[in-house]
């Protein structure tokens, strides 16, 4: 099986590479420039360029990337190659493009619900696929793992660099779109405002979907354009939600901030932004390949608080924690009881209260802290390696086995 790996920048591409080749897939990597986001003609005339051989011949079996690119689908389309896509963000727009229908895709979804939409508009080329995790562990993890031999021969806990942690976005900035929005009529603002808050004290359901109606949405279209064009399918009244949604995190992940700052302490904050006005320790960017890994194995808690677009699936960010065998501590999403044991592999809070009580209790259980995180590592990588995800893509891919 031979593949032709478009390479955009994400973080996911070393991994995802080595692992298609240690199952068999033959692979040539590509990433050539684009000039503009969709229906770029230059793009594609260089993307069927590398699809054919000398002899004139499509030499590739499909077209792989991370996230969904129309243009790949219809280079694809027209060649009569498959165009296969894992999508990992989200929210990712380019799903509601007109394109998503072809015939040559077979697209990826983490996110169980996001999924069931797509299915349920009539899309037929969309499958559920959760993500990969990344085993970082060069040795492997097991209980002696976090145990270490002093001079005297005896063995002592591991000393941790982090008491807890957390590594993500704060989405503020010119990432908080809706705090740009300052056009919009007291009672409709007062409104939205209401259900923000009231969606930040609850997980594992969505109150978007039901508490802004048909003409709540067509009254808000008045003040906010959200529509991305004739190339996509009628998609405003999901982006506006999703920008909802990125607010209920910003809050959130503020809040969580806060609230652990004053009554703990010893916080070690990763972002791209120092934000001086939290009672946290401000640590810088991490990178994703070598330093993430390595705070979260050594953080006794790595917090987790998922983007609320993300509405049933298991973020990357839990993989992430999990394949270093890092203790993760996370919110509910539903999908982790179909696969994880709650406070055997992981543990998810239910609240902020919840969050803090339970930083507190591990905090001061060393060994059940530690069991949890070898177990929640030796699961994910049963479950969700690179090469087991990717062997089961192909294989829904192309009927077949690799």
């Amino acid at each position: 099986m031979r593949l032709l790996y478009y390479y955009w920048g994400e973080v996911t591409a070393n991994s995802a590479q080595k692992a298609m080749e240690a199952i068999g897939v033959q692979l040539k990597v590509i990433s050539p420039q684009r000039i503009v986001y969709d229906n770029d003609a230059e793009f594609m005339n260089l993307i069927k360029k590398e699809l054919v051989g000398e002899n004139g011949q499509f030499i590739y079996d499909a077209i792989f990337s991370f996230n969904y690119y129309p243009d790949l689908s219809r280079v694809a389309e027209t060649c009569g190659v498959k165009y296969i896509a894992w999508v990992y963000d989200s929210p990712h727009n380019t799903l509601e493009s007109i394109t998503l229908d072809n015939k040559c895709n077979r697209v990826f979804i983490f996110d169980y619900a996001l999924y069931l939409r797509l299915k349920d508009e009539g899309i037929r080329t969309v499958y559920y696929q959760p993500l990969p995790v990344r085993n970082v562990c060069s040795s492997g993890i097991n209980e002696s793992s976090y145990l270490v031999n002093d001079n005297s021969g005896k063995k002592q806990i591991l000393k941790y660099e982090h008491e807890i942690t957390f590594l993500g976005n704060l989405y503020d900035g010119d990432q908080d779109f809706y705090g740009k929005i300052a056009y919009m009529p007291d009672y409709i603002s007062g409104y939205l405002e209401a259900i923000i808050n009231a969606q930040m004290q609850i997980y594992g359901i969505d109150l978007f979907d039901s508490l802004i109606s048909s003409d709540m949405m067509n009254n808000i279209s008045k003040y906010v354009k959200t529509d991305l064009g004739l190339s996509y399918r009628k998609c405003g009244e999901e982006i506006f939600k999703n920008i909802l949604r990125r607010r209920v995190t910003r809050n959130e992940r503020i809040e969580v901030l806060k609230r652990l700052g004053r009554e703990i302490g010893n916080v070690d904050l990763y972002c791209e932004n120092n934000h001086p006005e939290l009672p946290v320790k401000y640590c810088g960017y991490a990178q994703y390949e070598t330093e993430m890994p390595e705070i979260f194995r050594d953080s006794k808690i790595n917090i987790n608080i998922t983007l609320r677009s993300i509405q049933t699936g298991i973020p990357l960010r839990v993989m992430d924690i999990l394949g270093a065998g890092g203790f993760c501590l996370t919110n509910y999403q539903a999908e982790l009881n179909e696969y994880f044991e709650n406070g055997v592999d992981l543990v998810w809070y239910e609240s902020i209260d919840d969050l803090v009580d339970k930083c507190r209790y591990y905090l001061s259980h060393d060994k059940e802290r530690e069991a949890i995180a070898c177990n929640g590592h030796k699961k994910a990588m049963e479950l969700f390696s690179y090469e087991n995800q990717l062997q089961a893509i192909m294989a829904k891919a192309f009927d077949v086995n690799v």
